[in-house]
């Protein structure tokens, strides 16, 4: 238990950095934290089902910071990329990225193939999950715009 809290404050620490490289208002940073926590949170929850491939898990991890970035984005009256790039650090495949350069150049065709395709599953995962909370929050907003103009045309 000490180590799941462990990692989820390192989380939302590596979140938080990244937004100061990234030049982020620092007002944002605590909302920032809590995003980095929620995002690997979802991560850890997700991959002790067991059930789910990494390409599922990075995919809910990505969707849930999505949906949360996009609410979030809207009550603050922010963008929400500032929210979703920073949030989404802790599970960037970056360490499995290096495995697969690294099996690549030392020749080990096999170790870089399982490395590349865990980074891909990962990448893919990540945009799939952004891609769906994304269209479904547009979605949202022209369905709510139309209700909008329906209700004026009728009064």
């Amino acid at each position: 238990m000490m180590e799941t809290i462990i990692q989820l404050v390192m989380a939302g620490i590596g979140s938080v950095a990244f937004g100061l490289i990234f030049n982020v208002n620092k007002k944002y940073l605590a909302v920032i934290f809590g995003l980095g926590v929620l995002c690997w949170g979802t991560w850890l929850y997700s991959d002790s089902l067991g059930k789910n491939s990494i390409f599922v898990t990075a995919l809910l991890a990505g969707l849930v910071v999505a949906i949360a970035a996009e609410i979030i984005s809207r009550i603050i009256k922010a963008p929400s990329t500032i929210f979703f790039l920073t949030a989404t650090i802790p599970i960037i495949p970056g360490g499995q990225l290096y495995h697969c350069m690294q099996g690549f150049i030392t020749g080990q065709k096999a170790y870089a193939a399982d490395y590349g395709t865990r980074t891909l599953y990962v990448a893919l995962g990540i945009s799939t999950g952004m891609s769906i909370a994304w269209a479904v929050c547009d979605l949202s907003r022209k369905v709510r715009r139309r209700f909008k103009l329906m209700n004026q045309n009728k009064q």
